[in-house]
């Protein structure tokens, strides 16, 4: 992250970083205060009331952290972002006589899949010793908000450790 501004205050350029080398993403964001500060928001899907009152560097923090949560998922669990909201039926999923009349390859296509395991949650779950699991916590900090997370997390340290 960095932080800079021209001379007389004219302009503000924000650059956030996904990662520490020349080699990760980054997103420079340049212009008036006000514009920056709504650019961010605005990019990195950061819910706007709850950044009213923080300061340009406040909400440049917090970006960060979404940048670094987001390129640790892809980088080092190999995920990818997905759209929120609602999803559009991918075009094998239509409706077609073929359901009502049992078709059983339509009404599974029709039957939504189970809920996909959290990817922090099966790391900890495979740690195998006090130190991998460290490293998880270290290299995914963001993510420990969540108490399920931080339980699980607990839980097995407290497994490994033998207490």
């Amino acid at each position: 992250m960095s932080l800079t501004s021209e001379p007389g205050g004219r302009s503000v350029t924000a650059t956030i970083k996904y990662g520490k080398g020349y080699e990760h993403t980054w997103l420079v964001f340049k212009g008036q205060p006000h514009e920056v500060r709504e650019d961010v928001v605005s990019a990195f899907g950061l819910p706007p009331e709850q950044h009213e009152e923080l300061t340009l560097h406040e909400i440049v923090v917090n970006a960060t952290t979404v940048a670094h949560g987001v390129g640790n998922v892809a980088g080092k669990l190999g995920g990818t972002v997905l759209a929120q909201g609602k999803q559009d039926s991918p075009p094998w999923n239509t409706s077609s006589p073929a359901e009502s009349s049992g078709d059983p390859w339509a009404q599974a296509q029709a039957t939504p899949a189970a809920p996909a395991e959290n990817p922090l949650l099966a790391l900890i779950k495979n740690a195998e010793d006090v130190p991998s699991l460290q490293r998880i916590w270290a290299e995914n900090q963001a993510a420990f908000s969540g108490a399920e997370i931080m339980d699980a997390w607990k839980a097995k340290g407290k497994a490994l450790s033998g207490k």
